[in-house]
């Protein structure tokens, strides 16, 4: 060892100095709990009770559910799992993480655009949901009937009869073909109150705008302390989903039909939808 420092102190060599990163201390989640609850708050939401049904009554029913389930398991929780683990290990955000490999740089900037996209549109959902939900508190539910002001002549309320053929519920209406349901009309002639081209621009539409403000307002008191104050209201976000999907499979399984539905879309799992790429 005394021969190996001589000869560095005789041949001046000098180490290179390595200049480390400055890292800045980012918040954590106040426990674990607050993480998962966060992780679950992402994972069920909106899509769950308005996409997803869509989809299933769309691709075949249990079809559709094995396919989904097969693609979870292959590759969803793979993914996320792989995505989690670099986060909360490294701390850094899309745009950072990926300055390890600059040449795929570009997959942090596209997941932060797509995350942004996302969230405008969502909102905008949300925003409409908000405006449904107050509406539901009125003594008579204004999409039900045609009794409301911003209903036209085409609006029609269909006092259908149900036959049962070959085992299914058909239902059999008396509106006329260019009909409108009170509901159709709701959403178009008072949520969006749609202008006749676009040509009209119109007024601004208040009620969206207040109900828009609401949810950035929400968001933004939800992040205004980052993990902190997210990880409090992960709890209400991750468990009001799943109380609203109890709700509506009761609701649903004690409608009349519901057995013979359970027993077409969910019992009989139509194999030719499974080989079908689309689903």
């Amino acid at each position: 060892m005394t021969k190996i420092s001589d000869n560095l102190k005789e041949h001046h060599l000098h180490l290179p100095h390595i200049h480390l990163p400055h890292i800045h201390h980012r918040k954590e989640w106040s426990n674990p709990i607050e993480f998962l609850m966060t992780c679950v708050g992402f994972a069920v939401g909106l899509g769950n009770v308005w996409r997803f049904p869509y989809l299933c009554f769309k691709n075949g029913g249990s079809a559709f559910v094995i396919a989904f389930l097969s693609m979870l398991f292959i590759i969803g929780l793979p993914l996320f799992f792989l995505e989690i683990s670099i986060a909360q290990y490294s701390k850094f955000g899309p745009l950072e993480i990926w300055k390890a490999v600059p040449m795929v740089r570009g997959i942090g900037i596209c997941s932060l655009l797509i995350a942004s996209f996302i969230s405008l549109y969502y909102n905008i959902l949300i925003a409409y949901s908000l405006i449904y939900a107050i509406s539901s508190f009125l003594p008579t539910l204004p999409w039900t009937n045609c009794d409301f002001y911003w209903n036209n002549p085409k609006c029609c309320v269909a006092s259908s009869t149900i036959k049962n053929l070959s085992g299914l519920l058909t239902s059999v209406s008396n509106c006329p073909l260019d009909s409108e349901s009170p509901a159709k009309q709701y959403f178009n002639n008072y949520v969006l109150n749609i202008s006749n081209g676009i040509e009209e621009l119109g007024e601004i539409n208040w009620k969206v705008a207040v109900s828009l403000f609401v949810c950035w307002l929400l968001i933004f008191l939800s992040l205004s302390k980052g993990v902190q104050s997210l990880g409090k209201v992960s709890y209400l976000t991750a468990i009001f989903p799943y109380v609203m999907i109890i709700a509506l499979i009761i609701r649903g399984v004690t409608l009349e039909g519901a057995m013979t539905g359970i027993e077409y879309f969910i019992l009989k799992i139509n194999t030719d939808k499974l080989k079908d790429l689309e689903v």
